[in-house]
């Protein structure tokens, strides 16, 4: 209780300032959905702020709380970015692919997936997600960023022969 009254005490002085406080009070009060909105809005300052590390680890703390799937989507993406950019390859992997898994029929997800997973140098798993892609944006032909991604997937399939030495 004594969380949440410091939660609604520091969100009621409005304001950008005290929002890590604020969404780590409401985490620790177990206030749900209404914790991981403030935690993203904090952790976008924090982003801004090249706080990476620190917006990764309140987007970590956030997720067991993110029953909302629209909320759970948008911290895995996050965590999933973040990580990539911080080197923390096995981490950001494992939530690029969690986000794949609830949505399968998005290639830039899987575009995502294949880039980590040629940053850990794994150009066979790479490959694969590339023709998982590649079907994908076939089977999404008449959408508007078909060319782009049709472009992206050649891309990394260059890529992936280069590093491998075909």
């Amino acid at each position: 209780a004594l969380h949440l009254q410091l939660a609604d005490h520091l969100a009621a002085q409005g304001g950008d300032q005290e929002l890590e406080a604020c969404a780590e009070h409401m985490l620790r009060a177990d206030v749900g959905s209404r914790a991981v909105e403030v935690t993203l809005r904090a952790g976008e300052r924090l982003e801004i702020a090249l706080s990476f590390s620190r917006a990764a680890e309140m987007y970590q703390r956030a997720l067991p709380h993110a029953q909302d799937p629209g909320q759970r989507e948008a911290l895995l993406d996050k965590l999933a970015s973040l990580l990539e950019m911080t080197g923390e390859l096995d981490r950001a992997l494992a939530h690029a692919t969690e986000l794949q898994e609830l949505r399968p029929l998005d290639p830039e997800v899987g575009l995502r997936v294949t880039n980590i997973q040629l940053m850990r140098d794994d150009f066979q798993a790479a490959d694969q997600a590339l023709t998982r892609v590649e079907l994908l944006v076939d089977a999404q032909a008449h959408a508007t960023r078909a060319p782009e991604l049709r472009a992206q997937v050649l891309s990394r399939r260059a890529e992936v022969h280069l590093l491998r030495g075909d």
